[in-house]
């Protein structure tokens, strides 16, 4: 009988301790796909999210930078922790569709889910 018992407890417990993933709204749409984009004047912006890090490239001439670190995110704005700048970035942004918009500061920019060959 208490094996019968052990055997009930554990498989309730797998029942109710299965994992789920949250696959709705706009910050999960953000975070699983990478991002990418050429501006007017030609720079390049990327953005992909791993684990717990967000990382943003921007790309001009021979400039570039990256903000990378640790992230936090809801549904229309996410903050990149940066550790070697000892700063944080704050980013309200929007999905739409394909097209993702980022604003920073006032200033918006427009850029694309990457395609993977």
């Amino acid at each position: 009988m208490k094996k019968f018992f052990a055997v009930f407890v554990c498989i309730i417990c797998f029942i109710f301790c299965s994992c789920t993933a949250d696959t709705s709204g706009e910050s999960y749409e953000l975070t699983s796909e990478n991002w990418h984009g050429v501006l007017k004047g030609g720079a390049e912006v990327s953005l992909s999210f791993s684990d717990n890090t967000a990382k943003l490239t921007l790309k001009s001439g021979e400039d570039k930078i990256t903000i990378d670190g640790l992230y936090v995110i809801d549904e229309n704005r996410f903050i990149i922790f940066n550790q070697e700048f000892k700063q944080s970035y704050n980013f309200d942004y929007t999905v739409s569709g394909d097209k993702l918009t980022l604003s920073y500061c006032g200033n918006q920019i427009e850029i694309e889910k990457q395609v993977e060959n």
